[in-house]
């Protein structure tokens, strides 16, 4: 028997707004510190007063107050959504002059005891398909990708066989790491899922990070000069490092990522982060050409028959479908997408998109004659709430980035980018 959380749970790591948000050149907000990632709240009432939460409040040149949230009423802050009456998801939001920053948390009642959470017995290295129908299984998919490097999936199927609800199991990523190595994008493709993953028309519910406590992550200096502490990746899938994966036929309902967690006292930050996959790194093989327009068979990976709804957030690089990519080729076929996406990073937010939120630089090992990166959107249906503003945001890919390779994107057959260089742009 293991103790996991079943149920709704407080104050659950969903620590939107840790980064500063700056609305204006004059005043900025931040929260400082957060509590732990959770807490059971009798009757399921009670508020956050008692919480440790320190707010950063900085105007213009002054210097900064670290207060606790009943003082930072008394500084002149507005402070709404601290008091619970009830079990669920709770907003609090705490505006001073024309700056808002918010922090989504749980209220859980109890914990009871789930027998077999994670359960691997379904899996033998022989079988080229297998079929899942528990969120024990599910987990157990994550366990064997992240812990056995055979198991890999390459050339094989899995398949849902029934739907699956995550409510009360903290999820671990299908492929778990870090994006960066030594501060350079990683490299890595062992331990990341190499197979077709198709969800067979079922629902995944409630997929969260409430209660995950990241085993991989660096810190490095990002390119806007931000200090990232303990970056990781997250999503179903964490990370995805190889070439031929297929994802087809997920349904993802009520996700509620935070991209934000502390435990014991320490901060990890999400910094590639979708509902499906967080990061997708080095697929790429070996160069392409195309010929009369017969992309599909050159596509390193492809969403087929894919919806996601819900709230995404993190600290950068945050969408529905695909937080990060560099080097990349996608196709992307009648996917449904209705998502509120947050990215806390820096003064000018994170990048975000509804399909894919960051598709970075390309390299070449052929002068860069053909298109390295290329995308293709057909008959997907995108509707995306920005709950901050930011510079790299699109309704269909946030920023894309690609000044040494060239692109090639082409939205339900009509060519928007062809075979050319471009630098930080969005596609709406």
């Amino acid at each position: 028997m293991k103790k996991i959380i079943s149920g709704l749970m407080l104050l659950f790591a969903a620590l939107t707004l840790t980064s500063c948000i700056e609305m204006t050149s004059e005043t900025t907000l931040s929260f400082e510190k957060l509590p732990e990632a959770v807490i059971i709240a009798e009757n399921a009432e009670g508020d956050l007063y008692d919480k440790e939460i320190l707010i950063n409040i900085k105007e213009g040149q002054k210097e900064a107050q670290i207060v606790t949230l009943k003082a930072a009423e008394q500084f002149g802050a507005v402070v709404e959504g601290a008091e619970y009456k009830s079990a669920g998801y709770h907003t609090l939001l705490v505006t001073y002059k024309d700056v808002t920053i918010a922090f989504t948390y749980l209220v859980v009642e109890k914990i009871e005891e789930i027998p077999s959470a994670v359960d691997t017995s379904w899996y033998n290295n022989q079988d080229q398909e297998f079929i899942l129908t528990t969120a024990a299984q599910l987990r157990g998919l994550a366990q064997l990708v992240n812990t056995d490097e055979d198991a890999n999936f390459a050339g094989k199927t899995v398949k849902l066989g029934a739907d699956i609800d995550l409510t009360g199991y903290p999820w671990t990523p299908i492929g778990e790491g870090a994006r960066k190595e030594n501060g350079t994008e990683t490299t890595r493709t062992d331990r990341t899922f190499k197979g077709t993953f198709d969800g067979n028309g079922y629902v995944i519910k409630n997929l969260s990070d409430a209660g995950y406590v990241p085993s991989q992550y660096s810190s490095y200096t990002d390119s806007y000069g931000n200090l990232v502490s303990n970056g990781y990746v997250y999503g179903l899938f964490g990370m995805i490092n190889a070439s031929n994966v297929e994802i087809r036929n997920v349904k993802l309902e009520n996700v509620k990522i935070n991209g934000v967690t502390t435990v014991d006292g320490k901060t990890f930050y999400a910094d590639a982060v979708a509902g499906i996959v967080g990061y997708s790194g080095h697929a790429y093989t070996e160069t392409i050409s195309i010929v009369d327009n017969e992309y599909e068979e050159y596509a390193d990976i492809k969403f087929i028959n894919c919806s996601v709804t819900g709230s995404i957030k993190g600290y950068d690089a945050t969408a529905a479908l695909v937080g990060r990519t560099c080097y990349g080729r996608f196709i992307f076929e009648n996917c449904k997408i209705s998502v509120d996406l947050y990215a806390s990073r820096g003064t000018n937010g994170g990048k975000m998109g509804g399909l894919i939120a960051s598709w970075t630089e390309v390299t070449s090992s052929n002068n860069n004659t053909d298109p390295l990166v290329f995308v293709i959107i057909n008959d997907c249906e995108v509707s995306v709430n920005f709950l901050n503003s930011s510079n790299y945001q699109g309704k269909l890919i946030g920023h894309m980035g690609a000044e040494l390779g060239k692109v090639t994107v082409k939205v339900d057959n009509e060519t928007v980018f062809d075979n050319e260089k471009i630098e930080s742009q969005p596609l709406n």
